[in-house]
């Protein structure tokens, strides 16, 4: 669904089903950074790590050359992760919320403010540290604290 269909249906959801998947795959990523000796607790310092975890996996991708869509997994779980910690941490008081959109999940408060963590941390697994996760979620809380 188009984010503009998803405002023009009225913005009608029984339950939120994206919500629900995202919180899950978050813990997967909990999971995996925990086999990196990490414990993330979903607060605002674990988005440091975070970076140093998605570092480690970059180059883990690279060495046994994962493809397109074994990365876009990967990123699923960890970009679900920034996004509850985003939400723990301001979005949700902002009136965020997940919602999927064009088959993306994507954390949005209205028709023109939202925010895709999955997509920036595929950009981060595919491009290395000129896509870190750090100023993108320092942005979005500035974002979600204008509005």
């Amino acid at each position: 669904m188009s984010i503009l269909s998803f405002f023009e249906r009225g913005n009608r959801y029984k339950d939120n089903d994206t919500e629900i998947k995202m919180k899950a795959l978050a813990e997967k990523a909990v999971v995996y950074a925990k086999q990196l000796k990490y414990d993330f607790d979903y607060k605002r310092e674990s988005v440091e790590e975070l970076e140093v975890v998605l570092k480690y996996y970059e180059n883990a991708a690279k060495k046994v050359n994962l493809s397109d869509s074994e990365t876009w997994e990967l990123a699923l779980a960890f970009g679900a992760y920034l996004g509850e910690v985003l939400l723990a941490t301001g979005l949700k008081r902002a009136g965020f919320r997940w919602v999927e959109a064009d088959g993306v999940p994507i954390l949005i408060k209205d028709e023109k403010t939202n925010v895709s963590p999955a997509t920036k941390v595929y950009k981060r697994l595919k491009n290395g540290k000129e896509d870190n996760i750090v100023p993108f979620f320092d942005i979005a809380l500035c974002i979600a604290k204008k509005k």
